[in-house]
């Protein structure tokens, strides 16, 4: 089963190294997918974007505010 993604983004720079030994770097601002343990062992480094489960839920483009007519 895959894991579910969860949008984050990032609110420090963030500085790396992959697997090959070269430099990575993610400005703050950067949104990116991640596991929920990928989330928890990032800390503060980034935070977590809301999403509505679904979109009608939102109240938009209801209808119920109107002109009054």
């Amino acid at each position: 089963m895959a894991a579910k993604k969860l949008k984050v983004e990032f609110v420090k720079r963030y500085e790396d190294r992959d697997k090959d030994g070269n430099k990575l770097v993610i400005p703050a601002g950067t949104k990116v997918e991640m596991t929920k343990a990928e989330f928890e062992g990032a800390g503060s480094k980034v935070r977590l974007i809301h999403q509505d489960s679904v979109d009608g839920e939102t109240g938009e483009d209801t209808g119920d505010q109107g002109d009054g007519e």
